[in-house]
């Protein structure tokens, strides 16, 4: 590997012999493609130097970018191994010849489960965030894997079992021409739930691929990249959730308001249906993050977003499962009866799940699209000392709504009681609290009234980290 010891001897030559096999395979490869050049990052990059390390992460647009061709070593568990010469799994396609008085004619079948086992999602490159941004950014991808050899490009998908074209669904959606912009909730959705070696990677291992889609948006105004979301339409962006079992909180790598603070997959948003004739009870004010290195799309080291907020609703987090209790006057602990959410926490043991404890539920929207009422917001607990400060802690619609009651109406075994009730009456009843109670609220938690005091339905500002 390059490393600063080795760095003036590699200038002069690099044995060959000496390199892993997996790298002479793919050297091999090159030449054979009558290429002159082969990029290998341990080769490329000085190891275990930072400032080189944060540099040429930021380059990986026009690294792979700009590639002939990317080699994609499915097989090969460790550099040692190589991957030409392992014995290939043939594929389970049916040859049949038939033949008639004027013609003879040799024809392979393949059923779908021959399809997919040589496709790109089924290798064991398919699910690393690095991998992932590399296939994303390459022109054109060759797989080498025991299960034989594949490619794909910008327009389709071949094996040498199949040369001509794979069908579409072995296709990804994001293996797109270079001039097309991604759909940024797609990339999100497929990228969060790829994996790392190091959670802090989280944000650069997306910054080739963010890179190449700010310069499809470099004509729109408000084209500022926030540590995996978008200025444009931030607002419904913050309506992201987790999408699996609950993980521990990784060390800081963004702010809480991003979904790329949490490890594991994410959905970015809910159904575009819920935002229909929707009314907004926040306004982005000011948004900023700090870049840790000179790359405007790599890993961050802090960030702060300023609303504008109509309402605002104080709950209680249960300290055994993801339920915020809602007292119908909007604030204070639970009551004789209150509205019981089960919401989504963005991780497990947050400081707010460790026993009962006082939340902060913020309407981000509300829609009466549909046949009743649907809201959706944010989970906020207060933090710092400074008035009008918060962390995000997770996510809650009206979906999962209950009404319930502590009232000495219990069963035999003295637990509380809990009283399913019709979800239209509830939903109804969440707005009331958020259109009369919440103003009370925000009033009192906010650090301010916002100076444009036209906008009077967001008059008070909170800043989440």
């Amino acid at each position: 590997m390059l490393t600063s010891e080795t760095f003036n001897a590699f200038l002069n030559a690099i044995p060959v012999p000496e390199l892993p096999a997996t790298v002479r395979d793919a050297i091999d490869i090159a030449r054979q493609l009558g290429l002159s050049y082969i990029w290998i990052d341990s080769l490329c990059i000085i190891q275990r130097d930072k400032m080189d390390w944060q540099r040429e992460a930021g380059q990986m647009r026009s690294v792979y970018g700009g590639s002939e061709v990317t080699i994609a070593a499915s097989s090969a568990k460790s550099a040692y191994e190589g991957f030409l010469k392992r014995p290939v799994h043939r594929n389970r396609g049916v040859h049949v010849r038939v033949t008639t008085s004027e013609h003879s004619r040799r024809q392979m079948f393949y059923t779908w489960a021959d399809v997919l086992e040589t496709q790109p999602d089924s290798t064991a490159l398919a699910d690393r965030a690095w991998c992932f941004q590399e296939r994303l950014l390459s022109a054109r991808t060759l797989y080498c894997s025991h299960r034989g050899l594949f490619w794909e490009c910008r327009s389709t998908i071949g094996s040498e079992f199949i040369p001509v074209e794979i069908p579409y669904m072995a296709k990804t959606d994001l293996v797109l021409p270079e001039a097309t912009r991604w759909d940024w909730d797609d990339v999100v959705r497929q990228y969060s739930k790829t994996r790392l070696t190091y959670s802090s990677d989280r944000l650069p291992a997306l910054s080739g691929i963010a890179t190449r889609q700010a310069e499809q948006r470099a004509k729109q105004k408000a084209n500022q990249y926030l540590a995996g979301m978008w200025c444009t339409n931030l607002d419904k962006q913050l309506l992201w959730k987790r999408d699996e079992k609950l993980k521990e909180r990784p060390a800081w790598q963004a702010p809480t308001w991003s979904w790329a603070s949490i490890d594991g997959q994410v959905l970015p948003k809910p159904d575009a249906s819920i935002f229909y004739r929707a009314k907004w009870y926040i306004r982005v004010i000011d948004v900023r993050t700090t870049l840790a290195g000179p790359d405007p799309h790599g890993a961050v080291t802090g960030g702060e977003l300023t609303l504008g907020c109509a309402s605002i609703l104080c709950g209680t987090l249960d300290d055994t499962s993801e339920r915020v209790y809602v007292d119908w006057s909007g604030a204070g602990p639970v009551r004789d009866e209150s509205i019981q959410i089960q919401v989504s926490m963005d991780c497990a043991s947050e400081e707010a799940s460790r026993g009962p404890a006082t939340v902060y539920l913020l309407p981000v929207a509300v829609s009466d699209a549909r046949a009743n009422f649907y809201v959706a917001g944010l989970i906020l607990q207060r933090c710092g000392s400074g008035r009008g400060r918060f962390r995000r802690i997770g996510y809650f619609n009206s979906d999962r709504l209950r009404r319930y009651s502590s009232d000495p109406g219990t069963d035999e075994s003295g637990l509380e009681s809990e009283y399913p009730t019709d979800d239209e009456d509830l939903r109804q009843e969440l707005v009331r609290l958020i259109d009369y109670a919440g103003p009370e609220t925000a009033m009192e938690v906010c650090y301010g009234p916002m100076e444009d005091m036209d906008h009077r339905e967001r008059p008070d500002k909170i800043i989440i980290e």
